[in-house]
Order: C-alpha cells, then structure tokens, then sequence
C-alpha cells in the first residue's frame, strides 16, 4: 500500500534549524549553544532566515524569551532580521531564547540559545542584595562564604573579614 502522506524533515544544528522540505533555515547569531553574560550586561542576539531561490512563501520571525518583556527588552526588525536586547542582565532573565519562523505553507521552525547570567558583575551594578568583591566584582550575596571562591580574587571566601 502506497503512502500518499508528506513527510517533512526538520534538522536542528547548534542555532539552527532547516526544514529540507522548504529549504528554509532559521539560525541565531551568536552561533552558539549557550552564551555567558553578567548581571548588568547587555545581550543582543539576532535572528534571520535564509531560504532556497525557490522559496516564495511569505514568512514572520518572533522571539520568545524566558521572562516577562518589559521596559529592558527592545526587538527591532532590521532589514529581515530581527534584532532582540536586553539591557541591564538580572539573574532572572537566564534561560531559552527561542526564534520561531511562521511561515505560509509550513509548520513553525524553532531554534534556541541558552542564556546563562552569572551572578558577579561589574563595579556599579552591585545591588543591595550582593557582595562586592575585593577586586570590585559583584556576586550573588548567597555565594559569599559557601566553600566555593566565586570572587576571582577568592575573596568571598576569606575566613577573618567575611566568614
């Protein structure tokens, strides 16, 4: 019995995803799988699609991200690609990014990175509830004395000032 039923192939390779049926690709710039910032930096990633010559369809880029969007989150389309920011990193905003194509004739193509934010920071974005370093990096006041020097300067860990 012959199947008359469309099989559609999605890959997925690091940041991207290509649909050989389409012969649509969707990739993140960086291309990475994880991205290391601080809190207090600033990420910017982007998305676009390539597609075959003979791709007609009209397509939509969105972005999902792992928090609320709020007044630090900025997407702006440029060009066909879709820029996303995020000023001034917290600890909360770690997690998958997610690019979605939506396109005419096609299911959704996905792709993702994965943000890590890591709790020490520059001089300036120290909060309330961190500890600033020796060396004036910030880290999650919860790391401070743990066993573990999270302070490049290792002191987080010093036994007579903080312990």
């Amino acid at each position: 019995m012959a199947s008359s039923g469309l099989t559609i192939l999605t890959l997925f390779l690091c940041c991207a995803a290509i649909d050989v049926a389409s012969g649509l690709e969707v990739k993140i710039e960086p291309n990475v799988m994880e991205i290391k910032n601080y809190v207090g930096d600033d990420l910017i990633l982007s998305c676009h699609v390539k597609k075959s010559k003979e791709e007609q369809d009209k397509f939509s880029l969105s972005w999902q991200v792992p928090f609320d969007k709020n007044v630090r989150v900025n997407i702006s389309d440029i060009l066909g690609t879709l820029i996303l920011s995020v000023q001034d990193l917290h600890e909360t905003d770690r997690g998958n990014y997610t690019c979605t194509l939506m396109s005419e004739h096609d299911p959704p193509l996905r792709t993702s990175v994965n943000v890590v934010v890591l709790p020490r920071g520059r001089v300036g974005y120290c909060s309330h509830d961190s500890f600033r370093c020796l060396n004036g990096e910030c880290i999650s006041s919860r790391y401070k004395c743990d066993g573990h020097a999270d302070c490049t300067d290792a002191s987080d860990e010093l036994q007579a000032d903080q312990c």
